[in-house]
């Protein structure tokens, strides 16, 4: 669909403008934009959340050791400041990907008559939209602002998704 058309093309172009404003990559906005003008998925509220996840949740560790006790005693103790960043930020990635995927399986197995979650969109003014942001964890990692889609902590991740050849040479833990 050309964003000059007719029809949805204002659509097409302000959701465009959006992306932008939010400072995603050019190569990335029209890929984001036609999720939602043409399959009518929540894209620019999915982005807007998950890209506030790494600056807020995981990133935050890169300026942040210094403020916190336990890493200041390590650190004091010989620890390697840029492994502990490295392991810090590991360990948030984990956390927030665990959240969202939670969010998506809550394993509410037997439980069908009990109160459930989403993470719905909302309109400008807060009211909720039917729109659901779901598998926001699918999209986590992509996201990463270092556009290196968290090379750096992979290889630390537990979990069955982390191959054996993905973890740090001499880590025998697996």
């Amino acid at each position: 669909m050309d964003d000059t058309a007719g029809g949805g093309s204002m659509e097409r172009a302000a959701l465009r403008d959006a992306f932008r404003r939010l400072g995603l990559d050019e190569g990335e906005v029209g890929v984001w934009a036609a999720g939602e003008a043409e399959e009518g998925t929540p894209q620019l509220a999915r982005y807007r959340f998950l890209s506030a996840l790494w600056p807020k949740m995981i990133d935050t560790w890169r300026h942040d050791t210094e403020r916190n006790r336990i890493a200041r005693r390590l650190l004091a103790a010989g620890a390697n400041h840029e492994e502990l960043i490295q392991f810090a930020r590991a360990v948030a990635y984990d956390t927030v990907f665990s959240m969202l995927y939670y969010l998506e399986d809550d394993g509410r197995d037997n439980c069908d008559d009990l109160p459930a979650w989403a993470l719905v969109q909302t309109r400008a003014d807060g009211q909720p939209t039917a729109q659901v942001l779901g598998a926001l964890f699918e999209d986590l990692l992509g996201l990463d602002p270092s556009g290196n889609d968290g090379a750096d902590i992979v290889p630390l991740l537990p979990g069955p998704w982390v191959k054996q050849a993905d973890r740090t040479p001499g880590d025998d833990t697996a």
